[in-house]
């Protein structure tokens, strides 16, 4: 190599890492920008959730709030099915995903979307109607993420997506989301009952902390003082039958008719769940039944199984998944999978899911009070919740 082409590459190998540098230094000042942010995107998301509950229980008390009408939603008669036990196996639910979801902040779209465009991109800026809209509009199957906040008191358990870049959340406190389900229960009694499906989010610095025993015991509390005769629980569904397995295998499963009215919390399993496994290994004193999922065409935590109903399998458009559903439908378990990811939408996926059988059936596209994006999920003439043909 000449003195000349030597120069030359030495110019290019300069100009690229100082590329490099400018492009780790914008990452950097992007995430910088995307922390401050979040504090003032949970403080307005938290005053915002506290005007939200008072104009609802200000509705309520009035009467002026809208009772819904069960059977529109259905795609059978429900009080039929009610009367002849038709399980809860035996339905299919519209879910939404990430249900308190409120978009992202301008620093965190420059950051997803400038400066991780590869690994993040859009997908993540997505807004859902609130709770009680989304009930309204016939879904009875949300999901919610859980982060443990410490303060010098104790902690308090907040909903989020992310605690360093995705705060917007229309039931940031926990707590006051559950009273925004429960007032709406009250109002609408007798209602198709509504699956909420837990995950527990991990820590990451400062007061964002994992979460652990003493967490999860606070959680499991908080729902039965909330919800009280409202939670249909574990112990309910196991009255008479030693363990999930023998229930599955008896196919006694939960019915339509002992779980109108109700909320049942699913905890997705993350890497804690041995933890609240542990709390009682029968899953008899826990407010949360086990929602198991896969990896790599098995499932993550076999061991587990005798003590599951629910199982999250959420690509059916997988031919190994599909598989997988299909046995584990075989085995009354109920499961949970997805029809699309927000700008992921793809026929292939939608047919799979739809076809697999698949109980609770999750969307970023439910029926909004308005069309944000020009397509909505329907799993049948606009139905959302349907009878299981097996």
């Amino acid at each position: 190599m000449t003195l000349k082409q030597k120069n030359i590459l030495r110019g290019i190998c300069m100009t690229l890492l100082c590329i490099g540098a400018v492009y780790f230094l914008f990452i950097v000042a992007s995430f910088i920008s995307v922390l401050c942010a979040m504090s003032d995107e949970t403080a307005y998301w938290t005053q915002w959730q506290k005007e939200h509950i008072a104009a609802l229980e200000s509705s309520y008390a009035s009467g002026e709030a809208p009772k819904v009408d069960e059977s529109v939603f259905c795609g059978f008669d429900l009080e039929q099915a009610t009367a002849d036990g038709v399980s809860l196996a035996d339905l299919r639910f519209l879910a939404t995903h990430n249900s308190y979801k409120q978009g992202t902040t301008k620093q965190t779209d420059i950051f997803y979307n400038y400066a991780l465009p590869v690994m993040l991109g859009k997908k993540y800026d997505y807004v859902f109607d609130t709770l009680t809209e989304q009930f309204n509009h016939g879904i009875r199957s949300i999901e919610i993420d859980l982060g443990k906040v410490e303060s010098d008191d104790g902690f308090s358990v907040n909903v989020y997506h992310n605690a360093l870049t995705e705060t917007g959340s229309s039931m940031i406190d926990f707590e006051l989301g559950l009273h925004e389900m429960k007032m709406w229960s009250d109002y609408n009694p007798g209602h198709l009952p509504v699956t909420v499906l837990v995950e527990l989010k991990g820590g990451s610095f400062g007061k964002y902390a994992d979460f652990d025993e003493e967490a999860m015991l606070y959680v499991d509390e908080t729902l039965r003082e909330v919800f009280g005769e409202s939670l249909y629980t574990p112990a309910e569904a196991l009255e008479g039958h030693s363990s999930f397995a023998e229930l599955r295998e008896s196919g006694d499963l939960p019915t339509l008719e002992e779980t109108r009215g109700k909320f049942i919390f699913l905890l997705h399993e993350t890497s804690v769940t041995d933890t609240y496994v542990g709390i009682d290994p029968e899953m008899r004193s826990q407010a949360m039944f086990l929602a198991l999922t896969v990896k790599r065409e098995k499932y993550r935590s076999p061991e587990w199984l005798d003590n599951a109903l629910y199982v999250i399998i959420n690509n059916a458009a997988e031919k190994s998944y599909g598989k997988m559903i299909e046995d584990a439908l075989s085995e009354n378990f109920i499961v949970r999978t997805r029809l699309d990811e927000f700008a992921l939408i793809s026929d292939k996926r939608f047919d799979a899911a739809m076809k697999s059988g698949a109980q609770i059936l999750s969307t970023d596209y439910p029926p909004a009070t308005e069309d944000r994006y020009g397509y909505t999920a329907d799993i049948g003439g606009g139905k959302t919740v349907l009878l299981r043909t097996r």
